[in-house]
């Protein structure tokens, strides 16, 4: 029983020091057409099980110290990890508060959207969209607190970074809740609200992990009312290990990367904290909202998709682009993005009804 244990032990300690070494994952993973993948992992967590069992092997009594130390080797990455993502979070979000039903019942005289125009690939989606006036601008307006809302993308070039849309009206617009886009006003908005990027990095944390946990970025959204600070809230983008029990991965950057510096790693995953409904957190402050657009419960098929694209666009959609045309200034890139898109669907409706 023991000769058998030591064998395997020194067998296992061997090949993970193998795939601990420099390239060496990657090159098994190709000359292996991948079938070697899924093993890796494997092998250096089958070495730490029998290292941890050696208490009960060479005396027959201690299961609790191996218990012990199989739950330590395990199990605590993933507590560790959340620990040390806790502290994180409370140094992160050290400003965030709320203040209640603050807009409840009131009439403002205009609202501000401030936000990126660019969604930053590195940090997960985002609920804002990639429209000028996404879902969150249309309910506002549709709300009939505002008048206008204003929507200022703070990553494109002055002349084009500013859009101000109204409520629009005729056929469909009700259930679209369509807008019209007007020549800009400069009169400061009663409601600002800013949603704010910072990438602080790494892509992926397995190449190069610090810590038991580590931030990747934030997403911060602040609102002010005439002035005053009224709502913080920031959502956390963090490396963590999720996995329980843990399992030891050779450092492999993946079959493109170019290989790896070795080593053996506990895999960490991207972790989505606190993560910001902006139509909620404005409902919160006492705004009531427009209902949402209905959207599919599942994804559209390929061939579902192909049929929307060919249906003629609606009265609503037609004066909202006619309105950005008219309109003086530059066309921020969300701007003319919603022009190639309404110009590719006009298109496919035209070519299909000739």
């Amino acid at each position: 029983m023991r000769l058998a244990y030591f064998v395997m032990l020194a067998l296992l300690g061997v090949a993970t020091a193998i795939v601990a070494m420099p390239n060496i994952a990657l090159v098994a993973a190709l000359y292996s057409f991948g079938i070697a993948v899924p093993l890796m992992p494997l092998i250096p967590s089958a070495f730490m099980a029998l290292l941890c069992l050696m208490p009960v092997v060479i005396t027959h009594r201690l299961w609790p110290l191996s218990a012990v130390a199989i739950a330590a080797a395990f199990y605590s990455p993933a507590l560790m990890s959340d620990r040390t993502a806790k502290e994180i979070a409370t140094e992160l979000q050290a400003g965030d508060f709320t203040t209640g039903n603050t807009l409840q019942g009131g009439q403002l005289a205009g609202v501000e959207i401030r936000r990126p125009g660019k969604q930053n690939l590195n940090l997960r989606k985002s609920n804002w969209g990639r429209e000028v006036c996404g879902d969150l601008c249309r309910r506002i307006l549709h709300s009939g607190q505002t008048p206008w809302v204003r929507v200022h993308f703070t990553d494109q070039p002055l002349g084009a970074n500013i859009s101000t849309v109204v409520r629009g009206s005729g056929e469909g617009c009700a259930e679209s809740l369509c807008f019209t886009f007007t020549d800009n006003i400069y009169e400061p908005a009663d409601l600002v609200l800013a949603l704010e990027e910072t990438y602080t990095g790494p892509y992926d944390a397995n190449r190069n992990p610090k810590g038991w946990a580590q931030s990747q970025g934030t997403r911060r959204l602040t609102a002010t009312h005439k002035g005053a600070a009224i709502w913080q809230q920031t959502e956390l983008h963090l490396f963590t290990i999720k996995q329980s029990p843990a399992k030891l991965y050779p450092a492999t950057h993946g079959l493109t990367s170019g290989g790896n510096n070795g080593g053996l790693r506990f895999l960490r995953t991207c972790d989505r904290r606190n993560v910001i409904d902006a139509a909620a957190a404005v409902e919160a402050m006492g705004l009531n909202l427009a209902p949402a657009i209905a959207t599919p419960a599942k994804p559209l098929s390929r061939s579902e998709r192909k049929r929307l694209e060919t249906i003629p666009p609606t009265p609503a959609q037609r004066q909202e682009i006619a309105s950005l045309l008219e309109r003086q200034g530059g066309l921020s890139d969300p701007a003319e993005q919603k022009i190639s898109g309404w110009l590719l669907k006009a298109r496919g409706a035209s070519e299909l009804s000739e």
